[in-house]
């Protein structure tokens, strides 16, 4: 959990920057769709199909804030929208310079791994919730680079 509030701070901080350029805040609309599409869909799967978490399964209560944690005995585990939240904006982010990607990509499996270990998330929701982000952040790319092709002809 801890490490999730650290990449929320990483993430603020470096939109900030994106923001002093106009590419910038280009990539920072399509990192929030992607970020959007990845939270709701996950959503919409607690709903669709209920999945019982580790605390829920195995009766212990698990290391929460009182501040920023939600009710944990809600079967709410499959797909981790943590996970996904993290993957998506970070896929936009590699598919516009793989490089600020790739030093971003440690802290979306940080934050999966602080899911399971604090016993929010088996590691088949984290996984699922990685690659539902990625799938989002491809297609908010591809949608946006696709549909304003003008706009992003010179990021890079």
């Amino acid at each position: 959990m801890f490490c999730g509030l650290y990449v929320v701070g990483l993430y603020i901080l470096y939109g900030f920057y994106l923001a002093t350029s106009v590419p910038g805040q280009r990539i920072l609309v399509l990192a929030a769709a992607a970020f959007a599409a990845a939270w709701l869909i996950s959503t919409g799967f607690y709903y669709l199909y209920p999945t019982q978490r580790p605390s829920g399964r195995y009766g212990f209560v698990p290391y929460t804030s009182r501040l920023w944690s939600t009710d944990y005995r809600k079967p709410h585990a499959m797909p981790s929208r943590h996970a996904a939240a993290a993957a998506a904006p970070t896929m936009v982010l590699f598919l516009f310079n793989p490089k600020l990607g790739a030093v971003a990509f440690p802290f979306v499996l940080l934050t999966a791994a602080g899911r399971v270990v604090l016993g929010f998330h088996f590691v088949a929701d984290v996984i699922v919730g990685i690659l539902l982000g990625l799938l989002c952040g491809l297609t908010a790319y591809h949608i946006g680079v696709s549909a304003f092709p003008t706009l992003f002809t010179h990021i890079a």
